[in-house]
């Protein structure tokens, strides 16, 4: 039997701003965009309006919707599974006047869709005891009703006949149709069978529970997000002109991406990055003539989708945060993890283009505060501090070196870190990457000595840790070498240390290179005569274990004890800029040299 037939011309035009999303979209979501979409008639129709539904699916006589299920409240989709067909439905933006129409047809298009929910409980309703579904192409009685199908304009036949003697099936079935293909395949079989049994259960619950009708199971919903998504993407740039109906498309993505399932929340995030990339490039505004003009639009724009852009910075933020249960994760899923992670950080630089990134700034540290606060201001529970921190490190390069009012704070929150190996990474990357706003604070001399203590801790903590201390201590003492010369003799402690293992420093050969470089850099500031004092310290070191090896057989050493500590001698010489205190030394370890390279 062919699946009921629905035609969007059975309705009235809508307006888009009179429905609400959350009758399709049943999730919590954030205060912020709880403006959303309005798509939804009211679970409770009048009088009136049942009637209305009522004649306009007795009317219907073409088909828009290919799958509809009544045990659950109206499954409803448009032939989604043709992309095909959607996108010749995409216009071209070459004229104004049509892309504007066609755009609100489409969004009329979508309240069909949400209205199919209402028709289908109003046709249950009236049928009584005849099967639960809607009937498109069959045409009336004279008493307005629809005939049953199969049954002939004339009213008789043997066809007829047959159809009346046909045991009439129990109250409240559903008619459940496999898709094209599978109707025998025994796991569409059990599919049906299930779905029959929910739907039994369904409908005793609408009677005890308003409003149940409305649950979508994880594939409606998966369609519906998936749905908005494409419509963002293929009309971005006429949304990007920030006109009412367009944010009604806004508002909903911004709703999609509130959702739990990172499945589904990250349908929306290449429309955000085309949305940001419409909003400031200059091709957008050429049109526009004079430079003045395009500035002007572009600000306009841009205002108008900030607080878009604000609650997708609240949303997106609590979705790098560790599972409990990360130790458990397999190879597989921690690798999955971080592509997650990556791609948060794409949308917050997405924001940070448009707000600017001592804004987004600010909302992430609001948002440190208040996990702060809900572990009793000591961060006893790190992964949302954790999550925060890294947000807050994927927009460094985007935040100003003059901000002073928010960067201090956090600088000093993260001296009070409890000793746990996630969270201390993440905090040494953060303090890598705000290297340049270090040296450029006005406090920068006093901070310094309690970053590198950070930094320390780092190196005795975890492989990763260390790994991550090493690359700061790098990116610092390039950006800070002018205030760290006073700190020579610390900073050397701390590299013997690293290298010799000592104080239990898990920092590994490879990383030890990045601690190398970073002193070169400072040894580099100092005058002549004091460089010439500490470059012949490191260069001590570094020889050391070569003379050690010389005198044993070098044929029973592996290549790699060797080649480490002649990787630390080329990067001294490469970074240290004295070359007349790089020729000594040169000069005077040249021997081991040509003991090791003969």
């Amino acid at each position: 039997m062919d699946p009921p037939l629905v035609n969007d011309s059975s309705f009235s035009p809508a307006n888009p701003s009179s429905y609400t999303l959350s009758e399709i979209w049943p999730f919590p979501v954030n205060d912020a965009v709880r403006s959303g979409l309005r798509l939804a008639v009211n679970s409770t129709p009048s009088d009136k309006d049942v009637s209305t539904a009522a004649a306009a699916a007795a009317a219907a006589e073409e088909s828009t919707v290919t799958d509809l299920t009544a045990g659950w409240g109206g499954r409803k989709a448009r032939a989604l599974n043709s992309e095909e067909d959607e996108s010749s439905k995409m216009v071209s933006l070459s004229s104004s006047g049509n892309e504007v129409v066609r755009f609100v047809r489409f969004c009329d298009d979508l309240n069909v869709i949400v209205r199919i929910d209402l028709v289908e409980s109003v046709t249950k309703k009236d049928s009584g005891d005849k099967k639960r579904k809607l009937c498109g192409s069959e045409s009336g009685n004279g008493d307005g009703s629809m005939k049953p199908e199969g049954e002939t304009s004339s009213g008789g036949g043997s066809k007829a006949t047959e159809q009346k003697n046909k045991p009439e099936p129990p109250k409240d079935y559903i008619h459940v149709r496999a898709r094209r293909g599978q109707a025998t395949d025994r796991h569409s079989l059990a599919e049906r069978a299930r779905r029959e049994k929910i739907s039994e259960k369904m409908t005793a619950l609408q009677d005890i529970i308003p409003g149940c009708n409305k649950v979508l199971d994880e594939e409606d919903v998966k369609a519906i997000g998936r749905l908005f998504a494409d419509v963002g993407d293929s009309y971005v740039e006429l949304i990007a002109t920030g006109s009412d109906e367009s944010m009604v498309i806004v508002h909903a993505l911004l709703e999609v991406t509130s959702h739990p399932e990172f499945d589904i929340a990250s349908m929306t995030f290449n429309f955000w990055h085309s949305l940001q990339l419409t909003l400031t490039k200059r091709d957008s505004y050429s049109s526009l003539g004079s430079e003045a003009s395009i500035e002007a639009e572009r600000n306009r724009r841009q205002h108008i989708f900030r607080p878009a852009y604000e609650s997708l910075v609240s949303l997106v933020g609590f979705r790098v945060q560790y599972p409990e249960d990360y130790q458990g994760l397999s190879y597989e899923d921690l690798k999955e993890f971080k592509q997650t992670r990556y791609a948060v950080a794409d949308v917050l630089i997405d924001a940070a283009l448009i707000l600017g990134g001592d804004t987004t700034l600010k909302i992430l540290y609001m948002k440190l505060l208040e996990a702060n606060a809900q572990t009793g201001n000591n961060f006893q529970e790190w992964r949302p501090a954790e999550a925060i921190l890294f947000c807050i490190w994927a927009i460094s390069n985007y935040v100003s070196v003059v901000e002073a009012e928010v960067m201090p704070q956090v600088m000093a929150l993260l001296q009070n870190l409890p000793q746990q190996a996630q969270l201390l990474q993440t905090a040494c990357l953060l303090v890598g990457a705000y290297s340049k706003w270090l040296n450029a604070a006005p406090a920068s001399v006093s901070i310094l000595p309690s970053i590198i203590r950070i930094l320390m801790s780092g190196m005795g903590t975890s492989e990763d840790c260390a790994a991550a201390a090493a690359l700061a201590f790098r990116h610092i003492c390039d950006d800070c070498r002018k205030n760290l010369c006073g700190y020579f003799e610390d900073l050397y402690t701390i590299y013997c240390m690293a290298i010799n293992g000592g104080s239990g420093y898990k920092v590994s050969a490879e990383d030890s290179l990045n601690l190398v470089e970073a002193l070169g850099m400072v040894v580099t500031e100092l005058p002549l005569d004091q460089a010439r004092s500490a470059l012949e310290k490191l260069c001590f070191s570094v020889a050391s274990p070569l003379e050690e090896a010389a005198k044993e057989d070098l044929e029973k050493k592996h290549a790699r004890e060797l080649t480490v500590h002649i990787d630390r001698f080329a990067f001294l010489f490469r970074y240290v800029n004295h070359p007349e205190a790089v020729a000594a030394e040169i000069n005077k370890h040249w021997a081991i040299f040509r003991v090791i390279f003969d």
